[in-house]
């Protein structure tokens, strides 16, 4: 939260504020980049006001609106508890590119009020090369958000989730699910 306030405090100086920016920038990168291991595309930090203060690839976005970068990842900002980690299914980042990320979105908090977030936004393609082959994962309503098979849209029926595995594909699946606070998904894998 201490990076937030300082960040907006260089945001908010009339002069220098954007030359110190740019200092700052480099420090925290490398920081964060050793931190995080690289793992995400990009990360952004954000204060309460939706204001980009930091993003690790893109510097021009300093103060400007994360609907500005953004209106469907701003839409699911603006939605979020202020109390849990969030996962946002892939969306194409930067608009018009092809790339698509999911978002992994940090509430910063201090004595119990919101700061802001850090948004790490990780590329789909780098869960192909964790993930073993042809690995799917669904949300608890059957929705896919990773198919790493890659066969096309694949809506799978949420009470053959709860089975053991499912053939898809002529393929046998099987089904783990996978809870992290608010965050219930099915990962399938194939036998």
């Amino acid at each position: 939260h201490k990076l937030i306030s300082n960040l907006t405090h260089l945001l908010d100086m009339d002069n220098g504020g954007q030359k110190y920016y740019l200092l700052e920038h480099e420090h925290i990168s490398e920081m964060l980049g050793m931190v995080t291991q690289q793992l995400y595309d990009d990360l952004i930090i954000i204060n309460n006001s939706h204001t980009i203060l930091y993003s690790m690839k893109h510097i021009d976005l300093y103060g400007k609106k994360l609907s500005y970068l953004s209106p469907l990842l701003y839409s699911f900002i603006s939605k979020l508890p202020y109390d849990d980690i969030s996962i946002y299914k892939p969306f194409e980042y930067p608009h018009l590119s092809r790339n698509y990320v999911f978002c992994i979105c940090y509430p910063i908090n201090s004595n119990d009020r919101n700061k802001g977030f850090c948004i790490g936004l990780i590329n789909q393609i780098k869960l192909y090369t964790i993930l073993p082959k042809n690995t799917i994962i669904a949300e608890k309503n059957g929705e896919v958000l990773f198919n790493i098979a890659e066969i096309g849209s694949l809506k799978i029926n949420e009470h053959e989730l709860t089975k053991q595995s499912i053939t898809l594909y002529g393929k046998i699946y099987k089904i783990k699910p996978l809870q992290y606070k608010n965050i219930y998904w099915y990962i399938l894998y194939p036998l």
